[in-house]
């Protein structure tokens, strides 16, 4: 009882003080940055998963850098993914729907509605494919500014790259900067059928229809549209735009989601994700970056804690840093 009395009043007075916090904030939350350094050539350093990827979110959006193999011309090489999703989109198949499954046994393993009537769903990804094959590259979660950065080397030049999710708006940034014969880069959007994780799938599980991708023009410009409609009531969508000078391309993309789970609207996700874009875009991007980077660097502060041992500050520093994310 005394011990706790005398805790209450040590924080009782230190609450009371004004603390003077001298402190180079980029600098101290910098030093625990998760770095990665992978090559080519060792297939163990190259970041294929989601559990071994950079990452960024905003608490609803939330994006994955990562490596894949795919074979070219019969060759084999690596391209770089840039995976979106979105928390709030999942299915809903509801007691009584004729897609539904509830709880019951299937193969020995018991299959709960939430895994495969209310599941996350697949949004999709971009693929950079570099026009030479891909050596070696590093990459760097940056706490302070809340960003993935990078850099790829390859047989015909080199490719920097700045990725994030706004903290203040659904929008993601894919900024890329292509140096030498890299200049002819290409990127394109996948979207991915919105479908549930395969280890949880009935032998009688019926998917959901094939996302449909369009343009949409406004009196703005166009916008590139992937509209993934449920079998129940509702839709969710992805709406981007690429914009490409002769040393830079950046993709500016965003989700919407019109599940009747979350909300009843008559607008439809492929309309919303359109209008949102289209309304965030029109802000520009430096207001974009300063607030976002003004959110994080306040956020820090607000959460400060030093530990005498890196690795156990470090590990604090990611978790309240990218723990606000979602994950794709």
């Amino acid at each position: 009882m005394l011990s706790a009395c005398l805790f209450f009043c040590l924080v009782s007075i230190v609450a009371s003080k004004s603390i003077d916090m001298r402190v180079n904030w980029r600098e101290f939350v910098s030093r625990s940055d998760p770095l990665w350094s992978f090559h080519a050539d060792d297939p163990q350093s190259m970041p294929t998963m989601w559990f071994d990827s950079p990452f960024h979110g905003n608490g609803n959006l939330g994006m994955l850098v990562l490596a894949e193999k795919v074979t070219r011309n019969g060759e084999e090489k690596y391209i770089l993914r840039f995976d979106l999703g979105r928390a709030d989109v999942w299915d809903v198949r509801m007691q009584g729907s004729p897609y539904a499954h509830g709880d019951r046994y299937s193969r020995s393993l018991l299959i709960t509605d939430s895994q495969v009537d209310r599941c996350r769903l697949e949004t999709g990804h971009f693929k950079l494919e570099t026009a030479g094959i891909i050596l070696n590259g590093t990459m760097r979660i940056n706490l302070f500014d809340a960003n993935v950065t990078g850099t790829l080397i390859t047989t015909k030049g080199s490719v920097r790259f700045t990725t994030l999710t706004f903290s203040s708006e659904h929008l993601f940034l894919i900024d890329l900067e292509p140096e030498d014969g890299e200049t002819e880069l290409s990127i394109r959007y996948v979207a991915e059928q919105g479908i549930c994780n395969g280890r949880y799938q009935p032998e009688d599980y019926v998917k959901n229809p094939e996302p449909e991708c369009s343009t949409v023009a406004t009196s703005m410009r166009e916008y590139n549209v992937c509209q993934h409609r449920l079998l129940e009531r509702g839709d969710y969508a992805e709406a981007y735009v690429i914009d490409s000078t002769a040393s830079r391309l950046r993709v500016f993309a965003t989700i919407d989601n019109a599940i009747p789970a979350n909300r009843l609207r008559d607008m439809s996700a492929k309309e919303g994700s359109v209008a949102m874009l289209e309304r965030i875009l029109s802000r520009g991007l430096d207001q974009l970056l300063k607030e976002h980077q003004a959110f994080w660097h306040a956020y820090y502060q607000q959460s400060f804690l030093s530990i005498p041992d890196m690795k156990w500050e470090g590990f604090y520093w990611i978790q309240v840093g990218p723990a606000r994310r979602c994950d794709p």
